[in-house]
This record gives C-alpha cells, sequence and structure tokens, in this order.
C-alpha cells in the first residue's frame, strides 16, 4: 500500500491531535507515523516533542508521566482565567491512568516551570520542603536555581526534574515541594543537560533516588 509523502507541518499536526486524544508512548508515535507512512526513529520521535512544544497552542503543555513503567506523553489543555495566570484543567479522565489531586497554586507553579522549560530558563525556589525522592536529605532551606528539564507526572504527582546548578547534579522535586517558584531571566540551557537527565532518570526507582547509587564530580 503507498503513502502520500506527508509534510512536517501535517506530521506535527497529526501527533498533536493524537496527544490530545490519548496518552501515547514513544513506540505508539512511531506507530503512529507508520500508519500514514513516516518512518521515524525514537531519537527523532523525541525531537518532533521538542520541537511540537513550539508548535502546539499557548494554552497547551506536553506532560510526560510514568504508567506501568512505561514513559508516555499527553497534550494538557490548559484554561486562562487571564493572561497572567493560566491553569490546568485536569488531567485526561477518560484512561485508567491515576488522576492528580493538585489545587490552584500547584497549577500555576505547573504552568510557570512548564513556560521556564519552553523558554529555556532557570527558576528560583525561596525552600524545598521535606525529602520525598532523596534529593532534600539535608533539608535546603536558602534560595535556590534550578534549570528545569522536564515536568513528569509519576504515581499521582507531578515531579520537576531539573539541574541543580550549586550541587551540579540532576534533582526531583515535587511540585508541591517546591516554595514561592519564580521565573529568572537567565538563561538555562537545559539541553545542556539533557543527557546527565535521562542517565540519571534511568537508574532511579521512578523519580526517587537510589541509595546504592555512587557519583563522581
Amino acid at each position: 500500500m503507498s503513502h502520500q509523502k506527508i509534510s512536517k507541518l501535517q506530521r506535527f499536526q497529526l501527533l498533536r491531535q493524537a496527544l490530545l486524544t490519548n496518552p501515547m508512548s514513544l513506540q505508539e508515535m512511531i506507530e503512529l507515523y507508520a500508519l500514514h507512512g513516516v518512518k521515524r526513529s525514537l531519537r527523532q520521535i523525541q525531537r518532533d516533542l521538542k520541537e511540537l512544544e513550539q508548535f502546539v497552542n499557548e494554552n497547551e503543555i506536553i506532560i510526560p508521566f510514568f504508567a506501568r513503567k512505561i514513559k508516555y506523553y499527553v497534550l494538557e489543555k490548559l484554561e486562562t482565567e487571564d493572561q497572567k495566570s493560566p491553569v490546568i484543567k485536569g488531567f485526561i479522565n477518560t484512561t485508567d491512568f491515576y488522576k492528580p489531586v493538585i489545587t490552584l497554586h500547584d497549577e500555576q507553579k505547573i504552568a510557570l516551570v512548564q513556560k521556564a522549560i519552553t523558554n529555556g530558563k532557570k527558576i528560583g525556589i525561596s525552600k524545598i520542603i521535606n525529602d520525598e525522592t532523596g534529593d532534600n536529605a539535608q533539608f535546603e532551606t536558602k534560595q535556590i536555581e534550578l534549570v528545569p528539564i522536564e515536568l513528569l507526572l509519576h504515581r499521582n504527582n507531578y515531579y520537576v526534574g531539573s539541574y541543580h546548578l550549586k550541587r551540579q547534579c540532576v534533582v526531583f522535586f515535587n511540585i508541591k515541594q517546591m516554595v514561592s517558584v519564580s521565573l529568572l531571566e537567565k538563561k538555562g540551557t537545559p539541553e545542556r543537560y539533557w543527557e546527565a537527565y535521562t542517565q540519571e532518570l534511568a537508574i532511579r526507582f521512578g523519580v526517587t533516588k537510589n541509595i546504592d547509587q555512587t557519583y563522581t564530580i
């Protein structure tokens, strides 16, 4: 069966519409493309997802999350009460995946973090409360700067995977742990830390630090 070659724009429209309908893994995206005569590798799909962030509407956000140890992506629509306070309507409710319980304050922080990721900016946090992932064992209470890399939905909670500039390592914090989040004007260049981020995520128990991990700095 022959297929007419589709353009990059059509490819992004196809992927956007699919992610608005249902969560999809990278493998499912490959299969979706194949149905339309497009052959793409895992690396190319990941690049498409990155570029898609610039293609979607301003009130849409791509959220990655884990279910049954597989990473999925979904396109969430934001509701905007005014241009300064976009909030997430709520996780897709047509699947059997967990539905996160988040407050309006959480939603505002999520929108701010996603804006930082999209624009390659750093974020400032006045302090981190508690220690859910092993990354706040010292219970930092001073202002810290992070380069947010990815927003993850894991076990009914949103986590921000970031590069901690002072400690020079990848960390994961629950959005609820982060107090007084602010968008900084400084460039973060998250792509610089992507390889370290994916390597760190691969050796964790979900987003929790493996207590047997050793680091070379």
